[in-house]
């Protein structure tokens, strides 16, 4: 692996490790390094690059952490310096992390655009709080069975974050009609919206959605709103 590295940093863009405990030799030095996907690794929890790689290691545009599930919030915090360019984020099934970590982070992502917190059980409204009004380019979100967040979470996604095109928060059981009804009179025209498992959003949010958002290409509402929503597909 090093010599690997060694011989081909100067054309990296991506690289991506699944199955391996996270172990980065400090004597590689990745100049151009942009993109990391560790999906399904099991990631050391303090994940502090050595020191002899900190000064190299450039800022990154994607990172994906998905289904790091031994990922702490102290561990996610140490990546912050390496965090102002980044585009994309993916915790998906970081199950360790809380509000606080994101919190940490969220004043260095002002160019992110797409993020998923799916299955981020210990995040609250704070974190969305927190994160939408820092990151007003953000076109994507993922929040399903982040079961703690309410319509809060979405009120400050439709004050701040009106590039909006992609929404899911699928078995967000708290949200309700008010949490679509903030996205539309603040500008959101949804392309893709996940509200399955909903219990709370209503026929009424379903056909807001459907007389404003023109570009709308998926729309699932599975199990939303008992029997309200009897009558439409359950995936359009």
């Amino acid at each position: 692996m090093r010599a690997v590295c060694s011989s081909l940093c100067h054309i990296i863009d991506k690289i991506m490790i699944s199955g391996w405990w996270l172990c980065v030799d400090r004597a590689v030095t990745i100049a151009d390094l942009r993109f990391i996907r560790l999906p399904w690794t099991r990631v050391r929890s303090q994940l502090v690059p050595p020191p002899g790689l900190m000064h190299f290691f450039p800022p990154l545009t994607c990172l994906d952490l998905s289904l790091c599930e031994q990922l702490t919030s102290t561990g996610f915090s140490n990546l912050e310096p390496f965090l102002a360019n980044l585009q994309e984020l993916s915790l998906k099934g970081c199950r360790k992390l809380t509000d606080t970590c994101i919190m940490h982070v969220a004043p260095r992502l002002g160019f992110l655009m797409r993020v998923d917190f799916s299955d981020c059980i210990q995040l609250t409204d704070a974190t969305m709080q927190y994160l939408a009004c820092r990151c007003p380019l953000l076109t994507c979100i993922t929040i399903s069975n982040c079961k703690l967040m309410t319509d809060v979470s979405i009120t400050c996604v439709a004050e701040y974050c009106p590039n909006v095109d992609y929404l899911d928060m699928a078995s967000c059981e708290k949200m309700t009609d008010a949490s679509i009804s903030d996205l539309i009179t603040n500008g959101v025209r949804f392309q893709h919206l996940n509200v399955t498992d909903c219990r709370r959003i209503t026929s009424a949010s379903i056909i807001l959605v459907a007389h404003t958002c023109a570009q709308l290409r998926h729309l699932h509402i599975s199990h939303c709103g008992k029997e309200e929503l009897a009558g439409f597909d359950q995936t359009i």
